[in-house]
């Protein structure tokens, strides 16, 4: 029986099932789209255990160590750079908030310490050392990362291969990763 609807104030016709349940034969794709559904559903079995640091790098090599501890200072680096950014354009509008009796000052030099240069010197000069510090951080860390996803990988496929044919008939190979 066709209702009105309340949702957002307009009035629009729905259909809603009746509340009783009709019998009706299922067609054999029905049946078995219904029992492909049940077969998914696969019951919780709690929460999964948590991959400590030390796990997650377990197929790391020496090599990959290397990379990622001179990867961390660069990105660590990147951050300090983005703030010192920040710094020198914070100064910036402090300054270009004092007056005189001229007008507006706009400052054309920034200095810190003993450094003085242009403005436009010091955002170029900071924007190039983030973008080469970041450069080498995200290509230090994707050459661990795929250094060690192709041992895992390799891992795997070793595991698999090296199992008896009996084991098959009793296991899923799609749950060996999860053992």
């Amino acid at each position: 029986m066709p209702r009105k609807s309340r949702r957002s104030g307009l009035d629009r016709l729905t259909w809603r099932p009746p509340t009783g349940r009709v019998a009706r034969a299922a067609t054999a794709s029905e049946a078995e789209g219904e029992a492909s559904a049940t077969a998914r559903k696969t019951p919780k079995k709690g929460k999964e255990p948590k991959i400590g640091l030390l796990q997650l790098l377990h197929f790391a090599t020496p090599l990959d160590y290397l990379c990622l501890s001179i990867a961390v200072p660069c990105a660590a680096g990147t951050g300090f750079l983005q703030v010192s950014i920040l710094f020198i354009f914070g100064a910036l509008l402090d300054s270009l908030g004092s007056t005189s009796a001229t007008g507006v000052h706009v400052p054309e030099t920034f200095s810190l310490g003993s450094w003085e240069m242009p403005l436009w010197l010091w955002f170029v000069c900071l924007g190039l050392g983030q973008w080469m510090l970041c450069t080498v951080y995200n290509g230090l860390t994707d050459t661990a990362k795929e250094r060690m996803i192709v041992r895992y990988k390799l891992a795997y496929v070793k595991a698999i291969l090296r199992q008896d044919i009996g084991w098959y008939d009793t296991n899923n190979p799609l749950q060996l990763s999860t053992r």
